[in-house]
C-alpha cells in the first residue's frame, strides 16, 4: 500500500470553532452499493441525538395532515468488512443517518415521495500523514450520495423516497448518505427537506453537520492535535505537502463545524480541538509562492488542490487566478492519462475539476471514466465467479 501521498491506496448543539483541528481508510475502492438488507432496518446505532419536535403540520389538497418530530442524527466511528477480491465495504448499519417521525393527523393517506438535500458548504479532509494503519414504524434506509468535493459551492440533490403516512399514525423515513470513493472523509453542511404528497408541499427536517463516510478522524494524521504524530519519524518538518494538507483540513473543519445544524457527539466535539504545540515548528513556513511551485511539482493526488490555496495567501488575486489555470490543466491531463489504467483516478481528477468550475471537456471525461470502471468491476466479476466454479 503506498503512502498518502502515492496515487493509490490498497444532536448536539452547534458550537463555534476554537482552534485548527475510529482511525481513517484511504484509497479504498468502494464498487457500486446496493440498497440495504431488511436485515438492518430495525437498527439505529448509537450516536443518535434527539433534537426538538420541528412545528408546523401543513394542510395538502387532501386532509392530509403531516408535521415532523424526533429528528435523530446517527454518525459514529465506521466500522468495514471484507467483499471479497481484497476489497472492504463499510458496514451498513455505521453509514451516516438522519432519521425523522412523520405523524399524519388528517384522515387521508399521505405519501413522502422525495428528500431534498441542499449541500450548504463541505470540506474534504485527506490523510495528511500516514503511520501505517420505536414505536413508529421504520422505512427502508434511502441511500443518498453525497458530492465527492464538496467545496464546489451550493447543490441540491434529490432523492427519491415511497413513504407511506397512513391517517392517525406515523412512519420514519431513513436517510443514509455515502460518498462514491473513501479517498478522504467529508465534512458536510446540509439542508433536508421531505416532500409530500398530496400537493408536493415540503416539509423542514432542518440543518445538520455530518462527516461522510464517519466523523473526522481525531488520530493526529487528519488534523494537527497530536504532539506525537507531529515528532514522528514520518513527520519531516518543513514540507509543502503535509502542510498544506492539514492547513487545508482546519480551515474547511473550523468552516462547516461553524454552520447551524444538529450533528452527533463526534461530529460536535471537533468545536473543541486543540491544536498540537508542535505544529509551529513542524509546519512549513516559506513563501506561498515558493510553496506553490513545489506543490504542483508534487505527485500527491490533492497536490494541486492545496497549491491554489497557498496561491490564495499571496495576497495576489492575479496570481491566484493563474494558479488556478495551471490547476485545471494539470488536472485535465491527469484524468486523461488515467483512463485507460486508472479509472478511478480519473473519476477523482475530473470532479476536482468540476468542483472548481464548470467544463464540459471534464464532464465528458468524467462520464467515460465511469464507464471504465464499471466495465473494470464485470471483469473483476465474471473472474472471481470463473474461480467458484472451476
Amino acid at each position: 500500500m503506498k503512502g498518502p501521498w502515492g496515487r493509490r491506496t490498497v444532536d448536539s448543539p452547534k458550537g463555534p470553532g476554537t482552534e485548527f483541528g475510529a482511525s481513517h481508510r484511504q484509497g479504498l475502492d468502494w464498487g457500486r452499493r446496493v440498497e440495504i438488507a431488511a436485515a438492518f432496518l430495525g437498527i439505529l446505532v448509537a450516536g443518535f441525538v434527539l433534537g426538538p419536535k420541528i412545528e408546523g403540520a401543513f394542510d395538502g389538497g387532501a386532509d392530509a395532515r403531516l408535521e415532523v418530530a424526533e429528528v435523530m442524527v446517527s454518525n459514529s466511528p465506521a466500522a468495514y468488512f471484507s467483499a471479497g477480491a481484497g476489497e472492504l465495504r463499510q458496514d451498513p448499519v455505521t453509514e451516516p443517518t438522519i432519521a425523522a417521525t412523520v405523524r399524519n393527523s388528517g384522515d387521508d393517506t399521505a405519501w413522502i415521495e422525495e428528500a431534498r438535500i441542499t449541500v450548504i458548504d463541505g470540506a474534504r479532509l485527506s490523510i495528511c500523514l500516514n503511520q501505517g494503519g420505536g414505536d413508529v414504524p421504520r422505512s427502508k434506509r434511502y441511500l443518498a450520495t453525497l458530492p465527492e468535493f464538496p467545496e464546489g459551492g451550493r447543490r441540491v440533490l434529490h432523492r427519491g423516497l415511497h413513504v407511506e403516512v397512513q391517517p392517525g399514525h406515523g412512519a420514519r423515513p431513513v436517510l443514509s448518505f455515502q460518498k462514491d470513493a473513501s479517498e478522504a472523509t467529508d465534512l458536510y453542511a446540509i439542508r433536508v427537506q421531505l416532500v409530500a404528497d398530496p400537493g408536493r408541499r415540503t416539509i423542514d427536517m432542518g440543518r445538520f453537520v455530518i462527516g461522510v463516510p464517519e466523523p473526522i478522524s481525531r488520530s493526529g494524521q487528519v488534523l494537527p492535535e497530536s504532539d506525537e504524530i507531529l515528532t514522528s519519524e514520518a513527520a519531516v518538518p518543513g514540507e509543502a505537502l503535509p502542510t498544506w494538507c492539514f492547513r487545508h483540513n482546519l480551515e474547511g473543519m473550523r468552516r462547516v463545524i461553524a454552520e447551524p445544524g444538529r450533528r452527533s457527539d463526534y461530529v460536535a466535539a471537533l468545536a473543541q480541538m486543540q491544536v498540537a504545540p508542535a505544529w509551529d515548528t513542524y509546519a512549513d513556513r516559506r513563501p506561498a509562492s515558493v510553496m506553490v511551485e513545489d506543490l504542483l511539482q508534487n505527485d500527491g493526488p490533492e497536490a494541486p488542490m492545496y497549491a491554489i490555496d497557498a496561491a490564495g495567501k499571496a495576497g495576489d488575486p492575479s496570481y491566484e487566478e493563474a494558479v488556478r489555470k495551471r490547476v485545471l490543466s494539470l488536472l485535465l491531463q491527469r484524468t486523461r492519462k488515467e483512463l485507460d489504467d486508472d479509472p478511478a483516478g480519473a473519476i477523482l481528477d475530473a470532479e476536482r475539476v468540476l468542483s472548481l468550475e464548470p467544463s464540459p471537456t471534464a464532464s465528458r471525461l468524467l462520464a467515460r471514466a465511469k464507464s471504465r470502471r464499471r466495465a473494470e468491476e464485470e471483469r473483476l466479476k465474471e473472474e472471481l465467479e470463473n474461480l467458484d466454479t472451476g
